[in-house]
């Protein structure tokens, strides 16, 4: 188990305010459809709380982009 505390975890709101193109709404549905895993590779949950690895969204978000490249 890591020892340190990544400063990679953000909460939703978060987020979304730092990456103007992905709203709140967007994960939450990515969250609760589980679209293409998001949920299982990107979500950590503390309690009531979720929070969002930006490194691991960062790698879902290329992995769709390169699955969609001709």
């Amino acid at each position: 188990m890591p020892t340190t505390i990544t400063n990679n975890l953000l909460s939703m709101d978060q987020l979304a305010e730092q990456s103007p193109a992905i709203t709140r709404r967007m994960l939450a549905h990515w969250l609760q459809s589980n679209m293409d895993g998001f949920r299982d590779k990107c979500a950590v949950k503390v309690g009531q709380r979720v929070l969002l690895d930006t490194a691991a969204v960062a790698v879902w978000l290329e992995g769709h982009r390169q699955g969609r490249k001709r």
